[in-house]
């Protein structure tokens, strides 16, 4: 049986309809995405599933201005297989509500949508 290890991450920030991960730049961050990069690049799944919780969202991308290393950490990420994915999401009292997917990108200027 594959195994696909995941990790699940709240997004709140929003700028021009754009959801932005992290808010501010956190080192256990780096070093978790340095660790998925290690297991990716052996053959291990690896997902992150950012859960965008602001409506007016279109896409996320990372926030390239207070995380410049994250942002590189993540474009290296996907580069060795790292699977990513964003998903609106309501939130409530009971939880969260998956609603649409978000195409991801790995920076504010490859966004190619219409708005």
């Amino acid at each position: 049986m594959a195994v696909c290890y995941v990790q699940v991450k709240v997004v709140d920030m929003l700028v021009d309809h754009l959801a932005c991960y992290p808010a501010v730049a956190d080192a256990d961050e780096q070093r978790q995405l340095e660790h998925f990069i290690a297991l990716a690049s052996k053959g291990q799944r690896i997902a992150i599933v950012f859960m965008v919780v602001r409506s007016g969202a279109r896409a996320l991308v990372p926030n390239e201005d207070s995380a410049p290393m994250f942002t590189r950490l993540l474009r290296r990420a996907i580069a060795v297989g790292v699977e990513v994915y964003a998903y609106r999401c309501q939130s409530s009292a009971e939880g969260l509500i998956l609603d649409e997917s978000l195409p991801v990108f790995g920076s504010r200027e490859a966004v190619t949508l219409d708005w």
